[in-house]
C-alpha cells in the first residue's frame, strides 16, 4: 500500500499497479480500497505524491494503452 493525497490535500491508501511519464505528463495507475482501477496524473511535493484528476481524453486513451500492456505482461 502506498499513500498519495488528493488536490484538496486529502489522504488516500491505494494499491500501486504502475506509472508512466508521456508527453511530459506524469499518470499514476493505481487501486483504491474498493479494488477500482483508476488513473490520475501525479507530481511530487517533498515527501508527498499528489494526485489529480486526468482531464484529457487523449490521456485516458493513454492509460488505457498502458494498462493493456501492464495486464498483458506475462503472457
Amino acid at each position: 500500500m502506498i499513500e498519495v493525497f488528493d488536490i484538496n490535500n486529502q489522504l488516500i491508501k491505494c494499491e500501486l499497479l504502475f506509472t508512466f511519464e508521456k508527453n511530459n505528463k506524469k499518470i499514476i495507475v493505481y487501486k483504491d480500497k474498493e479494488d477500482d482501477i483508476l488513473a490520475s496524473y501525479y507530481k511530487k511535493l517533498g515527501d508527498k505524491l499528489i494526485i489529480m484528476p486526468i482531464t484529457e481524453d487523449e490521456d485516458y486513451d493513454l492509460v488505457d494503452i498502458e494498462l493493456e500492456k501492464w495486464w498483458n505482461q506475462d503472457e
